[in-house]
């Protein structure tokens, strides 16, 4: 059943008829408005209810000034909060302006009227020549206490299909233009969606991809599209029905044993799991073999009669190998701290590779046994030292610290791309020479934080991760810092950062609920 985005709503006007402007009419705009129009409803799932197609009577291309603000006049009903707004034009621009069949309307003027709608979030798309003139919305800062929930996806983005003084063109069939051609086919085979959803900063990406290729081949007849968002993060589209990997349903209470749960490990062709266990404090390390073979075998069961719980790529398969992690308490599964580990292997060929020779290790009955060393002096470093409302209130702080500095950053890395040169980026690098030094401090002042209560460690980790996605874009600058500057691979990695950085902040909505409950 595909996903309905009911929470969408978008205009979108194609002007074909320029007599009376004594323009050229442009024919190809209602194919535009086609492929939009499809690019919504097939791909992005919105009710076609929801889109309103202004492409004149009897389809005539001849849209009137007064056609679009009736269009949104009529969307004055959309219920106020989580709702995305887009607005789409196809036809003549001129510097500033917009042109219908009978006038212009300034560019900025539309900006700011959809940017004041009681909607989350609002997207313009300008298919037309000098579509790149208008200023940019700015970064989002983020305030203390403020939600990631609220935050996230909230604002105002716009994509123009060229600069402040260049043309857009027809795609190579001349049927319609190049922007919307390529906006279409990086949503219908652009990237590949991540647990079910697109996000906007992947479509353009892909968009840019693909103009950038007609650019490569076209010498004298590049575009240059503009990109300007001040959403927080991104936005997210649903895309497809997509189920979480569900850890199998094993849970089993053995003679002083408890296992809480499985999880895969599994990388390249092997498959593995991963058995988290808490055991009485009578168990004696001799019998966590007894135990781990219990266990393995317990598993394995489970995995012949599971229905859909194994990764796609290994079903119907056992796993080769079982790592069991064994701890005294849930806090200590919580917190990654086990007294002990052990590993069942399927077969001596898997012994081979994962039985590691350790001064700490050995091999009873057939399985690896390690005993962590550590284990008293890692549990006595994650006692907490502090309350439990002053390690919320310096995680709020420096998230919004955090998000504020890589919102910035990202939104004008954005304007250097846009403007295509190596200046831009250079400008760029010299620009954010301190603003590393901020980032760094900000992690290392996170890093240095207290170590949070159960129920809030993984809201914690998880603002941790995005912090370090942070990090990984100052570090990829400050290596920029070298005369040559920063390199295709470099940029790709950048833009890998960002993504994860979005990816990041989406995940940590999901958590929020223990510090800000319903």
């Amino acid at each position: 059943m595909p996903v309905k985005s009911e929470n969408i709503y978008a205009v979108l006007a194609g002007v074909c008829d320029y007599t009376g402007m004594n323009l050229v009419n442009l024919p190809a705009c209602m194919n535009d408005v086609a492929l939009i129009r499809s690019a919504l409803t097939a791909q992005l799932n919105v009710p076609d209810d929801q889109i309103r197609i202004l492409d004149g009577q009897e389809h005539s291309g001849f849209v009137r000034t007064k056609d679009l603000a009736h269009a949104m006049s009529s969307f004055r009903s959309i219920p106020a909060g989580d709702v995305l707004f887009v607005f789409y034009f196809s036809g003549h621009g001129r510097a500033g302006s917009l042109i219908f069949s009978d006038g212009e309307i300034e560019l900025e003027s539309v900006i700011r009227y959809i940017s004041k709608m009681p909607v989350k979030s609002s997207l313009l798309l300008f298919d037309c020549c000098y579509s790149g003139n208008f200023e940019g919305p700015g970064a989002r800062r983020m305030q203390f206490q403020e939600t990631l929930s609220a935050f996230a996806g909230t604002g105002t983005a716009i994509f123009a299909s060229s600069s402040a003084d260049g043309t857009s063109r027809l795609g190579p069939d001349g049927t319609h233009s190049m922007f919307t051609g390529a906006l279409a086919a990086a949503v219908f085979r652009g990237r590949r969606p991540v647990e079910g959803k697109l996000s906007l900063d992947d479509i353009c990406e892909q968009t840019l991809e693909n103009i950038n290729q007609w650019n490569r081949t076209h010498p004298g007849m590049e575009q240059h599209p503009v990109f300007r968002s001040g959403i927080g993060g991104t936005i997210y589209f649903e895309v497809e029905p997509w189920e979480p990997y569900r850890q199998m349903n094993v849970h089993y209470t053995g003679n002083a044993y408890r296992m809480v749960r499985v999880k895969p490990l599994s990388t390249g062709t092997v498959k593995r799991l991963a058995a988290f266990i808490v055991t009485d404090e009578s168990v004696l390390i001799e019998q966590l073999p007894a135990i781990t073979k219990e266990i393995a075998e317990r598993i394995r069961y489970a995995e012949v009669h599971a229905n859909k719980t194994s990764e796609q790529r290994f079903r119907g398969q056992s796993a080769r190998v079982i790592w069991c992690y064994f701890g005294k308490s849930d806090s200590d599964l919580i917190n990654s701290a086990h007294y002990a580990y052990t590993i069942w292997a399927a077969d001596d060929e898997m012994k081979r590779l994962f039985y590691k020779d350790s001064k700490h290790a050995r091999v009873l009955d057939g399985i690896y046994l390690f005993l962590n060393p550590s284990y008293d002096l890692l549990k006595e470093i994650q006692k907490p030292s502090g309350s439990r409302e002053e390690l919320i209130r310096n995680h709020q702080t420096l998230l919004a610290e955090i998000v504020t500095l890589a919102e910035a950053f990202i939104y004008d890395l954005q304007a250097a791309v846009n403007q295509n040169t190596n200046a831009a980026i250079t400008d760029l690098r010299r620009k954010y020479g301190p603003w590393i030094g901020k980032v760094r401090n900000a992690f290392i002042r996170l890093s240095d934080e207290d170590v949070p209560p159960d129920d809030l460690h993984d809201w914690a980790e998880e603002i941790v991760d995005l912090a370090g996605w942070v990090m990984n874009l100052a570090i990829l600058l400050e290596r920029a810092q070298s005369p040559e500057g920063l390199s295709t691979d470099d940029l790709w990695l950048v833009r890998h950062a960002v993504g994860r950085y979005y990816r990041s902040m989406e995940k940590l909505k999901t958590l929020e609920h223990v510090i800000y409950p319903k």
